[in-house]
């Protein structure tokens, strides 16, 4: 983990950091925020109950700052950061977590390339795939481990990683054929 703390990103590492881009996604939690501030102010302000059945403006107010606000502040400060290196492969959900994940280069034993759309994992949950870190892009280093665990961890990046993946993982790395199109060195 030491070589974490002391990270600078080479021409011989890797380092992503991909965040929610949903236009839709924000645009419907910041339509119920909205929603929930105009009932308060209603309430409040001009002093008019809101709804068929009105609530003590307090409820109202206290809803509002436990349920969407603290949702889109969540959706909003998320980042999935990987880290590629001579160790391994790292990664985690900031700021959720502090600690990355690692996945040791001595415990994986086939390492590729996948297209996420054609898997079908960008709505479907499978045991198949084992994890699934996936924020969009279309593509995902798929990692089988010794344990017989898969991983997938989705990249936004897949011809820098496929060239970092080439120098680290050596013979383990196996590219795969996708049916969208990816520079081999």
């Amino acid at each position: 983990m030491s070589s974490i703390k002391a990270f600078r990103k080479t021409t011989t590492n890797f380092y992503e950091k991909q965040k929610f881009n949903n236009v839709l996604l924000f645009s419907m939690l910041i339509l119920v925020e909205a929603l929930f501030i105009y009932a308060s102010m209603e309430q409040v302000v001009a002093n008019k109950p809101w709804g068929l059945k009105p609530t003590n403006t307090f409820l109202i107010i206290a809803i509002t700052a436990l349920i969407p606000t603290p949702i889109l502040l969540g959706f909003y400060l998320a980042r999935f950061e990987t880290i590629i290196n001579e160790d391994g492969i790292f990664y985690r959900w900031a700021p959720f977590t502090k600690k990355y994940k690692m996945i040791d280069w001595s415990s994986v034993v086939e390492i590729s390339i996948i297209d996420v759309t054609s898997a079908g994992l960008t709505w479907r949950f499978s045991s198949k795939y084992g994890e699934v870190q996936y924020l969009g892009g279309g593509f995902g280093i798929q990692v089988k481990m010794k344990s017989g665990r898969r991983r997938i961890i989705g990249t936004r990046k897949p011809e820098e990683i496929n060239r970092i993946l080439i120098r680290m993982a050596g013979p383990k790395y196996q590219p795969a054929t996708t049916k969208r199109s990816l520079e081999y060195d």
